[in-house]
């Protein structure tokens, strides 16, 4: 997920273009010589900065261009919305069912997106979409908000 900023972030697509050319995560830390750990966090956006060595294998080994990994998005020019998590409060275990059940995620993905709060936990949905994934939320017990 993005780090949040008041310009805008770095959205980071290397799992469509992961699926693009058939390859995991773990093939493509093998053959760049990364661990699988390094590469999850610039995967899910957790990352706060990138090698351009480490941009430079993963481009090389994927057969593509930077921007085809990372593009800029401001909230100035997006008519969709994000849902924040910033705290799951004294319920983390609703927070997750909540997460679980709206973004048909595992038990850890869902876990370790609480644990990361506060963190973007879903993006460019419609506002009414995203105030009902917010108030779903913040009736687990969470401090969520649109954006």
């Amino acid at each position: 997920m993005p780090p949040l900023t008041n310009v805008g972030w770095i959205e980071v697509h290397l799992d469509e273009v992961l699926q693009q050319r058939n390859m995991t995560l773990t093939e493509l830390a093998k053959r760049i010589g990364l661990t699988q750990a390094n590469l999850s966090i610039l995967k899910t956006g957790k990352a706060k900065a990138v090698r351009f060595s480490t941009l430079a294998a993963v481009c090389a080994e994927l057969e593509c261009q930077p921007g085809d990994i990372l593009t800029f998005s401001s909230k100035a020019t997006s008519d969709r919305n994000d849902v924040i998590l910033y705290d799951p409060g004294d319920k983390p275990i609703a927070v997750i069912k909540v997460l679980r059940e709206e973004l048909r995620l595992g038990l850890k993905p869902a876990k370790e997106l609480v644990d990361s709060a506060p963190t973007v936990v879903a993006e460019n949905l419609k506002r009414l979409d995203a105030e009902l994934f917010m108030n779903k939320l913040r009736r687990a017990g969470a401090n969520a908000s649109v954006s």
